[in-house]
């Protein structure tokens, strides 16, 4: 890691931050021994606590999105014209996210995993048709 890229380090919050990245320090299983991880601070599109407030219609017109917006940089791609590389991961980890939202609401309800599946499999043949 360049010496260049941290810019602050705080022994007693157990972190260290720089510009690009972030260094956290956690423990290992062995209580004697500590690891360092890091990850990065890019755009993710959205935190989830902004999906949260969106009722379950809403998100699924934001997933619709997100996939088309996967689908075309994916032409882009295959047609060699310029697009940016890091909207793929930021598409890919919004529409995680969503799913994820969704799905906690499901099991809010109560509603199990083969449930879940059967009704997303009815509902995609339905948008087929």
């Amino acid at each position: 890691m360049n010496s260049a890229m941290i810019s602050q380090v705080s022994l007693s919050s157990r972190t260290v931050t720089g510009n690009s990245a972030r260094l956290s320090q956690v423990r290992a299983p062995c209580a004697s021994r500590t690891a360092l991880t890091i990850t990065a601070s890019g755009k993710s599109g959205g935190k989830a606590s902004e999906y949260r407030s969106l009722d379950n219609d809403a998100i699924e017109k934001e997933i619709a999105t997100a996939k088309r917006a996967l689908f075309d940089l994916r032409m882009k791609r295959g047609t060699r014209q310029e697009f940016n590389s890091s909207e793929f991961r930021d598409n890919r980890k919004k529409v995680a996210k969503m799913n994820t939202i969704l799905r906690e609401r499901e099991i809010a309800e109560g509603v199990s995993k083969r449930d879940s599946r059967k009704m997303a499999k009815v509902k995609q043949m339905s948008a087929v048709l």
